[in-house]
């Protein structure tokens, strides 16, 4: 049996929206992995910068108490000497007036 023009474009019409569907329905699924693994990346991308960030700024921060450390050293050590330049000053003025202040 044969069949009539219209009929075979009915079936192949048929056949082609099948077809479509399918590949429509693929790849939305494969739009959909995608997105999910660019998303997934994004994150893994994102949560690695933001321990590099923390890193860096840990690595900052110590960087910075140490010259903090070592600028509070150098203001000691200069308020220590400042001490003993003005006990010795001290010293001289009270010899001069012949007065003592030793405790």
């Amino acid at each position: 049996m044969q069949m009539k023009p219209d009929e075979l474009l009915q079936q192949m019409a048929r056949l082609i929206d099948a077809r479509a569907k399918t590949t429509e329905t693929n790849l939305k699924a494969e739009i959909k992995a995608s997105g999910e693994n660019i998303k997934k990346e994004l994150r893994t991308e994102i949560k690695a910068s933001g321990e590099n960030i923390k890193k860096e700024l840990r690595a900052e921060i110590l960087e910075v108490k140490e010259e903090i450390k070592s600028e509070v050293k150098a203001l000691r050590t200069g308020i220590a000497k400042k001490m003993v330049e003005q006990e010795e000053r001290l010293e001289v003025v009270e010899k001069a007036i012949g007065a003592s202040s030793k405790h």
